[in-house]
């Protein structure tokens, strides 16, 4: 069994699904449409669209919305698939055979959260094109693909964070989906819709190490400049190239434990 395989066995699961399951698909491209409206409804209602703009420091709040939706339903999608598929697996009482497959277990986790994360991640993305391409015209989709490229390099070191929460979960027998925790800490913590210095000290600290705060610094970039500093873009293509190095790292040691301990003690 290849690596191969396994990434289009993986694939399929999701065009299959999809597939049986059409008005989801429907759905899932509506999304982020319903959340900017509400965004947008919620906030003239109780605000000014003019007071979101200079607190955001951004020069389109619309744009930027549309955007910051994306990337807020992409990254939940990337964490949900590669935490919640480990759990998936024991409820369904598939994940004995999961162990016994020549490929490792973590290795299945990565490849599995890769694959569903590049798929979410289109699917969001594509979703609100035809709202950049109204808004910004041509210019507005070219620098779309740039936050897509950071939210690309963005999924790896979340892929990291959410195998090691998948596994621990499996080491210590819970039965708890570990996502509706994480999720909304990522998303408080990355200041979508609000600035991070609204924040105690101690979720700002937490702030600056997590991918997502990154991305959505590359969604105000596009919401403001015509053309975004190349320098800005690259140095946030840093930072996330470090965090994936640091958090998969860090990911690979405590999984190759944690599977030890598991293997051992059958907590399978």
């Amino acid at each position: 069994m290849s690596l191969k395989s396994i990434a289009k066995a993986e694939l399929l699961i999701h065009l299959w699904w999809l597939k049986n399951n059409r008005p989801l698909l429907v759905l899932w491209f509506l999304w982020p449409y319903l959340t900017a409206l509400f965004i947008l409804a919620l906030g003239t209602a109780y605000g000014r669209i003019e007071e979101f703009r200079e607190t955001m420091g951004i020069a389109s709040p619309i744009l930027y919305i549309f955007v910051g939706s994306a990337v807020v339903f992409a990254s939940a999608s990337i964490v949900d698939i590669a935490t919640g598929i480990a759990l998936w697996h024991r409820w369904i009482g598939t994940l004995t055979y999961i162990y016994l497959v020549p490929v490792r277990f973590n290795t299945y986790l990565v490849l599995s959260g890769v694959v569903g994360g590049l798929f979410m991640i289109v699917q969001n993305f594509a979703a609100i094109v035809p709202a950049i391409i109204i808004l910004e015209g041509l210019s507005g989709g070219l620098r779309l693909l740039a936050v897509l490229g950071v939210m690309i390099l963005g999924m790896v070191p979340l892929i990291g964070v959410a195998v090691v929460a998948a596994i621990l979960t499996i080491a210590a027998r819970v039965e708890t989906n570990v996502v509706s925790f994480i999720n909304p800490l990522l998303l408080l913590v990355s200041g979508i819709f609000y600035p991070v210095e609204i924040l105690p000290r101690i979720l700002r600290v937490l702030s600056d190490i997590v991918p997502v705060t990154y991305i959505v610094e590359s969604a105000k970039l596009i919401a403001t400049y015509a053309y975004p500093p190349g320098s800005t873009i690259v140095y946030i293509a840093a930072i996330l190239a470090t965090m994936a190095l640091v958090y998969n790292s860090w990911s690979a040691l405590i999984v190759s434990r944690s599977e030890r301990y598991i293997r051992r003690r059958g907590t399978i």
